[in-house]
This record gives structure tokens, sequence and C-alpha cells, in this order.
């Protein structure tokens, strides 16, 4: 049965010829820099900004061949969706690890606050691991000069 063994969000994932993966500047927070008098950010709003979702699955000899689901989805602070991604994989044999890399080219911005990174696992429609989850602070900062005193 598969088991996690990372789940993590990082700035980039960087893997080797022996497919050993290092996570480059994880995080937890974005700030979001406002320039002062901008119009009102929508709620949808998204900066381009390329970032990775990165898992990875310890497996035993049984699970090979076996085709899963891990199902990925972003939630902004008010819990309704921004995305949802599904990616189908199947274990090989003699290998005990599955590594998923999701690549995400922008970051929503468009609401304060804690957004949601869940992940689950699936087989056949049935779920087999639910739902992992990491929190990203968004905040957001105004960039107009502090006033100066006299």
């Amino acid at each position: 049965m598969l088991k996690p063994y990372v789940f993590a969000v990082c700035e980039k994932v960087v893997i080797d010829s022996n497919g050993v993966a290092s996570l480059i500047s994880l995080f937890n927070q974005i700030e979001a820099q406002i320039p002062s008098g901008a119009q009102p950010i929508p709620a949808n709003a998204v900066v381009p900004m390329s970032w990775f979702i990165f898992t990875s699955w310890e497996h035993e000899p049984e699970d090979a061949g076996k085709e899963f689901t891990e199902i990925v989805q972003i939630l902004y602070p008010d819990n309704s969706l921004f995305q949802e991604h599904p990616y189908k994989f199947k274990p090989e044999s003699g290998k005990t690890h599955y590594q998923v890399n999701l690549g995400v080219p922008g970051f929503p911005i468009g609401q304060e606050g804690a957004y949601q990174v869940k992940m689950r696992l699936e087989q056949d429609g049935n779920k087999l691991f639910e739902s992992a989850s990491i929190k990203i602070i968004v905040k957001r900062q105004d960039t107009s000069p502090a006033p100066v005193k006299s």
C-alpha cells in the first residue's frame, strides 16, 4: 500500500540523474507588494510566479504496475477552488518510491489569508489516503513610501 513520504511546496525542484530530488526554497508565506493607489485587486488575481508541489510516495512491491491517482487541490482562503490537478501514475517494480512533481505557473493573491494545498490518493475512485494539507499565508503589503516627518 502506498504511503506518503514527502509532501511539500517550494520554488523549484531539481531531480538528478539518479532520480534524487532536491527541493529548493520551501515556503509557507507570500508577501504581495501592492503599489499605493493601485486599483482594487480582484478576488481571483494571480501573479506570474513559478512554484512546485512535490510528493514522494513510498510503495511496496505489490503496488508496482497498479494505477493510482494523486489529486491536488489549491483552495482560496474562502475555501473555493482555485485549481485541481489529477495525476495518474503507476509505481515501477524494483523501486521503492514514486515522485510527483507538479509545476504551477502562477500564484493566487486575490484574497489575503491562508490558502490550502490539499492532496489525496485514489485508486479506481476509492480514497486510499485522505487529504494531507499545507497552508500558505498570503499577505499584502503597501509599497508606498512612508511619509517624511520634518
